[in-house]
């Protein structure tokens, strides 16, 4: 059964399956890149709250630190004024 198709229409078809073929794989790479771009975005703010817990907990440490050491010096000081009331 020939084809009804002339060899002008069939070069068509094809010319129209490549540029169809072509604009799936273009929508492809740019879906690909976007969710590359959005994974990423997730990556930078998860490493950024990271960064600020760090800091945040290094600053809770320093001032933990100082309160200790302040009420080391207090407890020093009233040992010693306790030392030169019994002398």
């Amino acid at each position: 059964m020939p084809s009804q198709i002339s060899q002008d229409e069939w070069g068509e078809v094809q010319k129209y399956s490549r540029i169809l073929d072509q604009e799936q794989k273009l929508k492809e790479k740019q879906e690909f890149y976007l969710k590359q771009k959005q994974v990423k975005q997730t990556l930078d703010q998860q490493i950024k709250e990271q960064q600020l817990q760090k800091l945040q907990l290094s600053n809770e440490k320093k001032e933990f630190d100082q309160f200790i050491i302040q009420n080391d010096k207090a407890d020093l000081e009233k040992e010693k004024q306790k030392r030169d009331l019994i002398k």
